[in-house]
């Protein structure tokens, strides 16, 4: 199931990061490339060009959330799944 040579994204969501490039899609699954870059599972676009995100994931996210804790950092992405780390 999914891998390198059939990927599958699972959920797509829409977050700024507030790294001052405004709002990016961030799509996550089963992949480990997007448009040609390492994407180790979720991956951002920028409108113009995909991006992989420094860490990836050790497993596919089924979905992806945004949500502020409360805390005062801030919204953040989430990603739910079944994760060893």
């Amino acid at each position: 199931m999914g891998g390198a040579d059939s990927p599958i994204v699972y959920d797509l969501m829409v977050f700024d990061d507030g790294g001052g490039g405004g709002p990016g899609l961030y799509a996550g699954g089963d992949f480990h490339t997007a448009g040609g870059v390492l994407a180790k599972r979720i991956a951002r676009w920028n409108g113009s060009a995909w991006s992989g995100l420094a860490t990836g994931l050790d497993n596919a996210p089924r979905s992806l959330m945004v949500f502020d804790d409360g805390t005062g950092g801030g919204p953040a992405l989430y990603a739910g799944g079944h994760f060893a780390k």
